[in-house]
């Protein structure tokens, strides 16, 4: 064992979200506000949005796409010129939600956020109310704003919601609550459904089934039961569209809200079950607990201080350098680990 960081890249994906990264802060720091970042696996192309003419006729324009290109090697770069920046839109989407009280007043089930690919904030409205939501945003006149139908039912307390696509971050995440599994059910028989979350037990796991196609890009489902709101995490901007339109033909009754975040259930899964798995190898000895946080969307290494072989541990995960891997310390309840 030496000092120097090891870099633990289970899918081969690191490197690649470690360019997509540099360019985004890139973005953020450069001299031309940028209007979003998206990323297609498939091809290999990243999409840079840029306030302003991306013709060659802004010198400031051409800087940039000079340093986006010096840093995107082995991927297809597309510029597109916007109207609007991403910084603009992401404080009119947080402003607009966080007011509809005040000029929405009285009406309720919307939902939206900020979406790159039309360059505009959404407000997603239940078809029963459409009338009315249409006539209070087209007052605000602002064509920053666009309004879209939802065709999912909305019962009563209830509507659609989907948070702003955030990088790197879920939208209005909340602790998420075990799915409620049915056990010892035989033919003939009655559910015994102790905890009244069997048919949206059921529902999430339907909802799961048609998200299918996207399941290379799934950042794990989040379910809060005091809401009733499930929370949908997909890890590119394109995945997150395709996936708010499978749930809008699925016709769900459930809450839904959508966020973006950095890397897929299946990558962290698959990280989580090779650390925890070999830990005598790579840290030196056993004790660590922990696996995949879908809330955190990170794997969550967990040691128990007063453990015997504690700071030789969490030496050992600090040296990983893993932006993937968080490191929690908890007292285990009646002692740790021996061994």
């Amino acid at each position: 064992m030496t000092d120097q960081p090891v870099k633990i890249d289970i899918t081969g994906t690191a490197d690649r979200q470690a360019q997509i990264d540099s360019i985004a802060e890139l973005l953020s720091k450069g001299p031309v506000p940028d209007g979003g970042l998206s990323w297609d696996a498939d091809t290999r192309t990243v999409v840079v949005r840029l306030v302003g003419a991306v013709d060659g006729t802004s010198p400031a324009v051409e800087q940039v796409k000079s340093s986006v290109l010096s840093t995107a090697k082995g991927f297809t770069v597309e510029f597109q010129s916007v109207k609007y920046s991403r910084a603009e839109l992401e404080q009119l989407s947080y402003r607009l939600f966080s007011t509809t009280d005040q000029w929405a007043p009285g009406l309720t089930g919307a939902g939206g956020g900020w979406n790159a690919f039309i360059n505009r904030v959404e407000v997603w409205v239940p078809a029963e109310t459409a009338g009315a939501w249409t006539e209070r945003v087209r007052a605000l006149n602002d064509d920053r704003i666009v309004i879209q139908i939802s065709t999912l039912p909305a019962p009563p307390n209830s509507g659609l919601e989907s948070g702003a696509l955030l990088p790197h971050a879920s939208a209005d995440a909340q602790d998420p609550s075990p799915d409620a599994k049915l056990a010892g059910a035989t033919q003939g028989s009655l559910p015994l459904d102790v905890t009244g979350d069997w048919d949206s037990s059921v529902e999430r796991d339907r909802l799961r089934s048609i998200l299918r196609p996207l399941l290379d890009y799934d950042g794990g489902m989040m379910w809060d039961n005091s809401t009733k709101a499930l929370t949908i995490q997909m890890t590119s901007d394109d995945a997150v569209e395709d996936a708010r339109k499978l749930v809008a033909s699925a016709a769900t009754t459930l809450r839904i809200r959508f966020a973006r975040v950095q890397y897929s259930a299946k990558e962290l899964d698959d990280l989580a079950n090779q650390l925890l798995t070999n830990q005598v190898e790579w840290a030196g000895a056993s004790g660590i607990g922990g696996g995949f946080d879908t809330r955190l969307n990170r794997v969550l290494l967990q040691v128990d201080p007063k453990y015997k072989d504690a700071d030789a541990l969490i030496h050992a995960i600090e040296k990983l350098n893993d932006p993937r891997v968080s490191l929690q310390l908890i007292e285990a309840v009646g002692g740790g680990p021996e061994s």
